[in-house]
This record gives structure tokens, sequence and C-alpha cells, in this order.
């Protein structure tokens, strides 16, 4: 029998952060229209996500992706 193997929850770092950079400057700018706002909105969202980095931890890459839309 062949099963599926689980992927491993990747852990959430500030590293991981930078990977999400350009996904949360899309999100803003479609939000606000202006590269200057949209550029201070990923890092105030930056170190909202630093903040709450253990919470995410373990956590699918698509909850991680849900959760960061909703921080911005």
């Amino acid at each position: 029998m062949f099963f599926k193997q689980k992927k491993k929850s990747p852990e959430f770092t500030p590293e991981s952060c930078e990977k999400y950079r350009g996904y949360m400057f899309n999100i803003a700018y479609k939000i606000v229209q202006d590269v200057g706002y949209a550029e201070d909105i990923v890092q105030e969202t930056m170190f909202k996500l630093i903040n709450v980095s253990q919470e995410l931890s373990g956590k699918t890459e698509e909850y991680q992706k849900n959760y960061i839309a909703k921080a911005v």
C-alpha cells in the first residue's frame, strides 16, 4: 500500500516573513493603491508576524498564508 506522506508543517521564523514579502505587498497595494503606504503596511505586518511566529510554527503553509492575508 502506498500512503501519502504527510507534509511536515514549516516552522515560521522571521526569515519566513521575507518569503511572503511580495505576497503582502500585493495585498496591501490593492487596498491602498500607493507604493509608499503599501511598503509601510508590509513593514508593520512583518513586525506583527514576528510577535506571533511561535503561534504560526507548525501550522500548514496554507494556514500561514491565510493568517498573513488577514494581518495585512
